[in-house]
């Protein structure tokens, strides 16, 4: 994985709502990453443009989604997440 540059932030989405999405995003600057994580896994199918998405294939599997998503969102697995985490600064949580 190559790090990002300094003060590219972290989303993770674990939420399916709209307001959560739309907080995430308005939150978000060019450049940042998005992790769907949990119920966030169905806002994959249509992922935020210029954001680097990735969701939890884990997650993904266990709703059943189809796979991929989209063109634009990476499966990564829980170490990659764990990378993901340690790599970005800061981390938010929606």
């Amino acid at each position: 994985m190559t790090a990002p540059t300094p003060q590219q932030a972290l989303h993770i989405l674990s939420r399916h709502t709209h307001t959560s999405l739309l907080n995430c995003t308005s939150a978000a600057a060019e450049g940042d990453s998005l992790v769907l994580i949990g119920d966030g896994v169905h806002n994959g199918g249509n992922p935020p443009r210029g954001l680097t998405c990735y969701a939890l294939q884990e997650d993904v599997a266990t709703r059943k989604l189809p796979t991929p998503l989209a063109a634009a969102v990476k499966l990564i697995d829980y170490p990659e997440f764990v990378e993901l985490c340690s790599l970005h600064q800061p981390v938010c949580s929606w």
